[in-house]
């Protein structure tokens, strides 16, 4: 594990990285212990916290192997078995925009003008919008107080 700590800020990075493991951690213990009481109280049966504890349990035991607190080498299995999985490997994701790219007859730097240019388009009738609605409504607050006083007048010239 030491071998990639070469300096401070790499000590620091894995000291955090070792907290929130060990928060992770005790989240994962008080679940399963919540789970298990609530199985408990509803009388037993099927015991369905084992698919809890077994799913979060095998994730929490990568994330320690990957921090060398258990085997490092259950990490590196575990990774190298991800890097034959072709839509996990990060390549993955590039390849196949090229390939559906050219299947549309487009390269990247079309689709992103096209995108500009929507985006830019979609932002303008928004503000146009937005000014033409705020308008009627000044216009109207200032008819109202207009016509309020007149109102008042009228009631004031009936009294006499």
């Amino acid at each position: 594990m030491s071998y990639h700590l070469k300096n401070e800020k790499d000590v620091q990075s894995h000291v955090k990285k070792l907290k929130n493991f060990y928060g992770e951690l005790s989240v994962f213990v008080l679940v399963i212990t919540v789970s298990l009481i609530i199985w408990l109280l509803c009388g037993g049966g099927y015991f369905w916290p084992l698919w809890i504890a077994l799913i979060w349990g095998v994730v929490i035991l990568l994330k320690a192997s990957k921090l060398d607190i258990v085997m490092p080498s259950l990490y590196e299995g575990a990774h190298s078995m991800r890097e034959k999985l072709p839509f996990i490997r990060p390549q993955w994701e590039g390849e196949k925009a090229q390939e559906i790219m050219k299947k549309m007859g487009k390269s990247v730097a079309d689709l992103a003008k096209e995108e500009l240019k929507t985006s830019r388009a979609a932002a303008k009738p928004k503000k146009a919008a937005t000014k033409a609605k705020a308008t009627p409504k000044k216009k109207a607050k200032t008819a109202t107080k207009k016509a309020a006083p007149k109102k008042t007048a009228k009631k004031k010239t009936a009294k006499k």
